[in-house]
């Protein structure tokens, strides 16, 4: 019918307008102040603690040294506290479009899956000290991203959120420290290892007595 065929046709047309309005205001937010600027920093940090529960459950479980697990374990559950912490900031602020991912995340979550599946194939000490330079690569990224925040929140004068951020950072601290303690404590290098001895050319030792010759008697 006609009156049918022609709602068919609009219908459709608005729902390409709209996934196309929808997907637009996603990819490229309209950021138009600082508060703006702030709040899609912060989304962008929710999405990328959001994949990280997730990558560290999974690294928790390719090792097979207990304190190492406890601690991605551990790991997964502060994140999970932090993403709620940090939720709390952005239901005080006016609302923008939700971030679904992090793009910096994704590239590091990528890397570092691809080491892990060719450290497999070595030895656990490698997949190990691996598995907690990774967790660090990570920490490092979030503490970067909690920085950058806390700076935007003192421009804002937003004490409130500030105290929330120092939590935050505090936390992750502790966990870096933990981590680089993990790594001294729990990761052996193989019995068969020694460093290789490469002398630097032009820097070879002479012996003075040798070089001065056989010593002469007058």
């Amino acid at each position: 019918m006609p009156g049918q065929r022609t709602f068919l046709v609009t219908w459709s047309a608005w729902r390409k307008v709209h996934l196309s309005a929808r997907l637009v205001g996603y990819r490229q937010p309209s950021l138009q102040n600082l508060s703006d600027l702030f709040l899609y920093e912060l989304w962008t940090l929710c999405a990328g603690i959001k994949q990280v529960i997730a990558e560290l459950l999974r690294m928790s479980r390719l090792t097979s040294n207990y304190r190492i697990r406890d601690e991605l374990k551990a790991g997964g559950n502060n994140a999970k506290e932090h993403w709620y912490l940090l939720r709390t900031i952005i239901s005080s602020y006016q609302p923008i479009l939700e971030v679904d991912s992090c793009a910096a995340m994704n590239s590091l979550i990528a890397s570092s899956e691809h080491l892990f599946d060719t450290c497999i194939a070595i030895n656990s000490g490698a997949l190990d000290a691996a598995l907690i330079c990774a967790s660090l690569d990570i920490v490092g990224h979030e503490l970067a991203r909690l920085e950058r925040l806390r700076l935007y929140a003192t421009r804002l004068s937003d004490w409130q959120t500030i105290t929330i951020l120092d939590a935050v950072l505090n936390d992750m601290m502790e966990v870096k420290h933990r981590l680089t303690e993990l790594m001294g404590r729990y990761v052996h290098l193989d019995t068969d290892w020694e460093p290789a001895s490469n002398p630097v050319p032009g820097d070879t030792f002479v012996d003075s007595a040798s070089a001065a010759g056989p010593a002469v008697r007058h």
